[in-house]
């Protein structure tokens, strides 16, 4: 079972949700469930332990919606996205085998989680993404072997972009017949139009 092999993710929730004008981890989705509470089952469903990174600013609202998780506290959210994954490998498992990053607000079916994972393991890539079409989507799936090049990632230099593009090669593109993986809501427009971006950020 995966959930025997030590897979983590990290789910990005620090920001301020300035842009949609309210919290997006907790705007309603599927099944009844909340942005965040559904990206909690379905990384679980996939057989990855899910951690929430938060901001104080939003724990006490976060807290209905954790089921499931650990949650980890990004003491400055202002830094951006790059300071909460360092906060987040800083505080899982340091002998993880495997770590799924994504934003709260890029909800993604299990299945997508889990064909990542079954490539990734299968080839021992040290990072893996999904790929439609042509474009690179989200999640991103970063070996342990890479915790200290994660630990080192700073907003001023790209973050996790630039440590992608310093792979090169060594990135596995897995093919997916869905434009799930470039779902991303920022801003009310987003929401109403379903927010399959044209040119996701890897970071």
């Amino acid at each position: 079972m995966a959930s025997d092999l030590n897979v983590h993710a990290l789910i990005l929730s620090a920001g301020f949700s300035t842009r949609m004008g309210e919290p997006k981890a907790f705007l309603p989705w599927k099944e009844g469930q909340s942005l965040l509470s559904y990206q909690i089952s379905q990384w679980r469903q996939a057989g990855f332990q899910p951690w929430v990174v938060l901001g104080s600013h939003n724990l006490a609202a976060a807290e209905p919606h954790l089921q499931g998780a650990e949650v980890l506290i990004n003491p400055d959210p202002e830094a951006g996205k790059t300071h909460s994954i360092r906060v987040g490998v800083e505080g899982i498992p340091a002998d993880f085998r495997l770590l799924g990053i994504s934003a709260v607000d890029q909800p993604r079916p299990a299945w997508i989680y889990h064909s990542l994972l079954e490539y990734h393991l299968r080839h021992r890539s040290l990072a893996t993404v999904p790929v439609h079409r042509g474009r690179r989507g989200h999640p991103t799936l970063i070996d342990g072997r890479l915790r200290e090049e994660l630990l080192h990632l700073k907003e001023e230099t790209l973050g996790l972009r630039q440590l992608l593009h310093d792979l090169g090669k060594r990135v596995q593109e897995v093919e997916l017949y869905t434009a799930d993986i470039f779902l991303d809501y920022n801003t009310p427009d987003d929401w109403e139009a379903g927010a399959t971006a044209e040119d996701p950020p890897i970071d």
